[in-house]
Formats: structure tokens, sequence, C-alpha cells
């Protein structure tokens, strides 16, 4: 009775030893975790205060240096896409087909109406030997009007006109600026330059450019006197078919010129950054067809107001914190300090050009910080 009882007692008090085992083990092993955690929180928490005990970190916003945009010149459809957010493009490369099946159907009716006049235009000619010493005249004098013009035509000052608005923007731009003690007045004084050389540039161009139309006007009037000893001697069928002809020629011309602006292609070297259109899409003209970016140097620009714009210059050091794996952190000065564009008049954005640490990486679109080295920026 008394040896039956000590093995119930036995046997009931194992499972309460083994619990009582446990128990301090499990609070050593919750002890250790905690520790560990705690340890990694206050790491983080250090690191942040002694990358700000140098300074003040604010947000950015990563653009490329350079973007601009490639659109549609005419209506159509989007036949294929050449190239994907990404990939590298060189002037020259296609990156683009659209189609527009009203063109394609007009330009093939032009080039059977212009066969059909050649025909009859040669056919006429080769009956009389005046008729076709005039012709000749008559196309030599064809050929340099539309040499002569098309020089006019493609010299184009667009670029310059927008450099020089772009150069005298600038210098409004930093009249204001000194006007606010922002800038001083030898940024201004080379600004001024810089757009009285824009200026000359210009003006210089716009001559040229006289000088093109004038002898696009002088070629037009020798074709002009070609055609009229041509109809004073031919007969009124053969004037007939030349007419036609050069009609018809005009038409093709057109109408071919239009169809090689449904082929996208590249005007300088870059990195796709968007195509948000697809193959099958319907475009207008003007639509953007692809956002290209000079990656060799990125825009890191702060949002800032008034008050910390005025304690930030060109030229202050700051230290850039860039979002790759591994983090990166690269030294740089401040480029500007810019009104925002369209914004309150109260708000400024410092801009930080860097060189791309690693132009295999976009990073336009992604969000860094930058650390001024000034205390008290909040």
């Amino acid at each position: 009775m008394n040896d039956e009882s000590l093995n119930e007692t036995s046997t009931a008090a194992k499972p309460v030893s083994i619990r009582r085992r446990r128990f301090p083990l499990k609070i050593a092993v919750s002890a250790v975790v905690g520790v560990v955690l705690m340890g990694h929180m206050l790491q983080a928490v250090r690191d942040r205060l002694e990358a700000g005990g140098a300074g003040t970190i604010l947000p950015a916003q990563i653009r490329a240096a350079r973007v601009f945009s490639i659109v549609a010149e005419l209506p159509g459809s989007v036949l294929s896409i050449s190239a994907a957010a990404g990939d590298q493009v060189q002037p020259g490369q296609e990156l683009a087909m659209l189609a527009d099946p009203e063109l394609a159907l007009a330009l093939e009716r032009a080039k059977t109406r212009l066969a059909a006049a050649e025909e009859r235009r040669h056919a006429l000619a080769n009956g009389d030997p005046r008729i076709r010493i005039l012709a000749a005249q008559y196309s030599a004098a064809e050929a340099a009007w539309k040499t002569a013009c098309s020089r006019a035509n493609d010299f184009n000052t667009g670029d310059l006109e927008r450099t020089y608005d772009a150069a005298r923007a600038r210098t409004k731009a930093v009249e204001k600026l000194v006007a606010g003690r922002l800038a001083t007045s030898e940024e201004l004084e080379r600004y001024r330059r810089e757009e009285e050389d824009a200026l000359r540039t210009l003006a210089a161009a716009r001559e040229h450019r006289s000088r093109l139309q004038q002898e696009c006007e002088s070629s037009l009037t020798q074709f002009r006197v070609a055609k009229l000893q041509r109809d004073l001697n031919q007969r009124s069928e053969v004037e007939s078919a030349e007419a036609e002809y050069a009609d018809a020629l005009a038409q093709v011309n057109a109408l071919s010129q239009q169809s090689k602006r449904l082929h996208v292609i590249a005007q300088r070297p870059g990195t796709v950054l968007s195509a948000p259109m697809a193959a099958g899409d319907r475009v207008t003209a003007g639509a953007v067809l692809f956002q290209i970016g000079d990656l060799s140097e990125l825009s890191v620009e702060v949002p800032v107001g008034g008050r910390i714009a005025r304690r930030i210059h060109k030229g202050d050091k700051v230290l850039v914190r860039l979002p790759m794996d591994p983090p990166r952190q690269v030294e740089a000065s401040v480029s500007a300090v810019l009104l925002a564009p369209g914004q309150d008049p109260h708000s400024y954005v410092v801009r930080v050009v860097i060189a791309n640490p690693d132009s295999s990486v976009i990073l336009a679109g992604l969000e860094g910080e930058v650390v001024f080295r000034h205390s008290g920026l909040e």
C-alpha cells in the first residue's frame, strides 16, 4: 500500500519538475532575443544620429540631369516599339514605327499617277527637239529651285531661338535672385554675357537664313523664266502633260516626307526612362512616345521653403545618399538654388548635380537624401 502511494507520488511529480526546469529556459531565451533586437534597434538609431550629427538630412527626388521627349509627329497607330525603359539608344536609331493606312493608300495612288504622267511627258518630249531642250532647261531650273529652297527650308533657327529664350529666362531668374540676395552680381553678369552670346549667334543664324531665302527666291525667278520660255514654244498638250507631271511629283514628295515622319528616330544618345505607348495603341500628333534621359549625370533636387533656401548657397558641400544596393554616399556641392517653377513663389528647389556612379542602374524617379553641413535648417 505504501509502495504504491510512493510510486504514484513520484510519477505525478515528474511533469511538475520538467515544467519547472523548462520555465527558466524560456525566460533565458526570451531575454537573449530581446537583447539582440534591442541592440539592432539601438544601432539603427545610433547610425541615424551619427549620420545627421554633421548636418540636416532632407529628402530629395532623383532625376536625370537632362531629359527630352520624343513625340509623334503624325497621328496613327503604333505598329511596333523597338525600345523599352532602360535601353540605351543612339542618334539615328529607330525607336518605333507608326502606321497610317489612309496616308499609305494616298501615297500609292500618287505614285501611280506620277508614273502615268511621266510616261506621257516623255512621249511628248521625244517628238520635238525644241521641246526636249526646253524641257531639259525647265527641269534644270526646277531642280535648282528645289535644291535652293530645300536648303532654306531645312535651315532652322528653332534650337538657337530656344537657347536664347532659355538664356534670357535664366538672366531674369538670376535678377530676381540677386534682388532677393540669393545670387551675386558676378553670377548675374555671367548670365548676361551668356544671353548676349546667344543673341549674337541667333542673329548670325537669322542672317544666314535670309541669304538662303534670297537664293530660293532667285532660283524661283529663274525657274519661272524657264517655264515661261517652255510655255511659249510648246503645244498645249505638252504643257498639260508637264503640269500634270509637276503636280504629281509634288504630291508624291509631300506624301513621302509625311511617311518618313511615321518612323520615330532618336535624335540624341541616352537611356529610355519611359515608353508609355504599346503596339496597337492609337496616338495623336504630339503624344509623348518616349522619355529619354542622359544618365551620365543625375540631378538630385530638394524642395525647401524660403527660410531654408536663404541659408543654402551655391557651392555648399553636401552628402548625397543614393538608394543603391548597397546604399552609396557621394560627396557633392550645391549646383543651384532655384525658384520652384509653377508653384508657390516662396518655394525653392536646391539642385545638386552629380556624376552617375553606376550608369547601368536607373536611379531617375527614385528618392534619395541630401545631408547639408548646416545645423538648424529644420
